[in-house]
Parts: C-alpha cells; structure tokens; sequence
C-alpha cells in the first residue's frame, strides 16, 4: 500500500456481499488507499477486494 495515499476510513454501508471469512464491518475503522473518489481496501480474513466512497459508503477519518 502506498503510504502517500493511506487513509483511515469508517464503513457506513455494505453493499456487495461479504466472502466467507470476512472480517468487514459497519462501524468498523479501516486503513485503505486513496484513488480518486474511493478508497480500496482488501479484506484479509476473505482476500476480497473493496471500493469505499467517501460520504457514501464511508466516512474519512480525519
């Protein structure tokens, strides 16, 4: 991961399904990298990669 573009994140909503093993969570605070307008982080309990959006499907951590 890019430390440049690392930012932490707060899941607000799920919309995909989670893979078995996942340890995703509403509510949970994450480290993932800034692309954009979304920020991909990879589960590592499932290996599934995820797009956030700020505002949409996350919340920045400040």
């Amino acid at each position: 991961m890019d430390s440049q573009n690392e930012v932490s994140f707060v899941v607000t909503k799920i919309e995909e399904p989670r893979k078995h093993g996942s340890i995703l969570e509403i509510g949970g605070q994450y480290v993932g990298t800034l692309q954009g307008k979304s920020i991909l982080w990879t589960d590592p309990g499932s290996g599934q990669d995820w797009s956030f959006y700020h505002q949409d499907t996350c919340e920045i951590i400040v």
